[in-house]
């Protein structure tokens, strides 16, 4: 995802490289490409070198919305006329950075107009060891399956935005909107944010699951709480199960990420909450914190059971929240 901006490039200063008095050069920044969870392209083009040398060319960039500077991070690329490419690597997943491309000569450095764009999330780390199946939606998304003992389950979270009968699912953004729609099924991305459900799947209201709809492909179900019991039992209990469960590594998960292995396969990721205001949780700057994921067992008539993971922990927890909170669904096949 690319944001086209634009800002003062110093051009009235520059002259042509015949100039009897040197003036920083003139250039233009190339439109960033092959956006991947790490790494970008970019670089720009060298017009003039102002009657002077070109010293160094390349392309800077930092976090945020902040234009960079050679001050910040930046690529050198030769010291030529003409265009150039540049790679950047190292880049954070998921994170907004802004880029222009700079030439500096004996005068100083001058700089292209400048681009932001979002890096992408990291794939999804599976168990390299586990043999996966598939199970597809009547959205057409494709899921990994995993046998775990006598059950199987999906590998990823529920992502659709269709009832099985083609109904629409509401997609809800507005705040107020969101905690308006008790016994109605709703449903959202992280944030906001639809790039995110392609990781992390959709966010539901307890409402969504429990219709008579139904959100689960046919021949599958969304989780009662005893069918989570019995994975966790036999993943060792409680205190242990998380580790068995949860993703490997920080791709998504927070540091430390606790001794977590995904042996069993099921790759549990830190998908968040959607608060029954309408307020995501947590923060957006603790994104791998936590996942939540809704059981269809009922609580009572406000509240029904989950069940949580944590970066910090390796354990499995099960809790009650209001049906209003938006959690993420994983469904079981059929016996």
């Amino acid at each position: 995802m690319v944001y086209n901006t634009s800002c003062n490039n110093d051009k009235n200063d520059n002259n042509d490289n015949m100039s009897p008095t040197p003036t920083k050069p003139i250039l233009t920044t190339n439109v960033v490409t092959n956006i991947t969870d790490g790494t970008a392209i970019c670089g720009g083009n060298i017009l003039s070198n102002g009657g002077s040398p070109l010293i160094s060319r390349g392309v800077c960039w930092h976090i945020g919305n902040w234009v960079p500077s050679i001050t910040d991070n930046k690529t050198t690329d030769g010291s030529d006329l003409g265009s150039f490419t540049s790679e950047m690597v190292g880049l954070s997943h998921y994170t907004l950075y802004t880029v222009r491309a700079y030439a500096t000569n004996s005068v100083g450095t001058a700089y292209g107009d400048y681009f932001s764009f979002m890096t992408l999330n990291s794939p999804i780390i599976f168990n390299p060891n586990a043999s996966y199946g598939s199970i597809s939606d009547i959205d057409g998304n494709i899921y990994k399956t995993i046998i775990i003992g006598s059950q199987t389950w999906m590998a990823e979270n529920l992502n659709v935005k269709h009832y099985r009968n083609g109904d629409i699912i509401p997609y809800i953004t507005d705040n107020t909107e969101w905690g308006q729609q008790s016994y109605k099924g709703a449903c959202c991305d992280w944030d906001n944010d639809s790039s995110n459900g392609h990781i992390y799947g959709k966010l539901y209201n307890w409402y969504a699951l429990y219709d008579i709809r139904n959100i689960a492909p046919i021949g599958w179900h969304v989780a009662t709480q005893s069918e989570w019991f019995a994975l966790i039992s036999f993943l060792g209990g409680g205190n242990y199960a998380g580790n068995k469960l949860k993703e490997s590594g920080y791709n998504h998960w927070n540091s430390p990420n606790y001794l977590a292995t995904n042996e069993s396969g099921f790759t549990a990721l830190p998908s968040n909450m959607r608060m029954q205001d309408g307020s995501f949780f947590p923060s957006y700057s603790n994104c791998g914190e936590a996942g939540y994921w809704w059981t269809t067992t009922n609580y009572n008539t406000n509240s029904a059971y989950e069940i949580e993971m944590s970066c910090s922990s390796s354990s499995v927890i099960y809790y009650y929240d209001p049906k209003l909170h938006g959690h993420s669904v994983r469904c079981i096949k059929d016996y």
